[in-house]
């Protein structure tokens, strides 16, 4: 059996910043905050969601924003397959359920989403934290 299969095809991986894509506007007062945390705790804790075809991110835009203030060469990524049926997204606002395809298409175009305009539901119980030192990201080495 493959390790994938127990786990839905998602898995951690550490991810250089410049092979990642950005699909949301992103608030700079919240990732100054999180530049603060993540120095003060050294470590870094939460994976950011990204599509595994294109790299797009889906989750985690103030987390990405942070990591390129800090320097950072890369960083921990919980790796999707957005195809997965247990994967569904929807708007923030009016929890109107969105389409996926549309949401990657509109990135790698290069045209971004109002910030915290998309929501992604994962129907998986999986361990959403990780424990790599700041330093272990500024590395060129993965």
């Amino acid at each position: 059996m493959n390790t994938n299969d127990l786990n839905f095809g998602i898995f951690i991986k550490l991810i250089p910043l410049e092979h990642l894509r950005v699909s949301e506007a992103f608030c700079q007062q919240h990732v100054d905050e999180l530049v603060t945390q993540i120095l003060d705790k050294k470590a870094w804790s939460h994976p950011i969601l990204v599509e595994r075809k294109s790299n797009v991110i889906l989750d985690g835009h103030h987390r990405f924003e942070a990591a390129k203030i800090l320097k950072l060469t890369k960083i921990p990524c919980m790796v999707i397959d957005y195809n997965n049926p247990k994967i569904s997204v929807s708007c923030w606002n009016t929890g109107i359920k969105l389409d996926k395809d549309q949401i990657i298409s509109q990135s790698v175009q290069g045209v971004l989403l109002e910030r915290k305009s998309t929501r992604h539901h994962l129907d998986i119980n999986i361990p959403v934290l990780c424990d790599f030192s700041v330093s272990d990201l500024m590395g060129d080495t993965l």
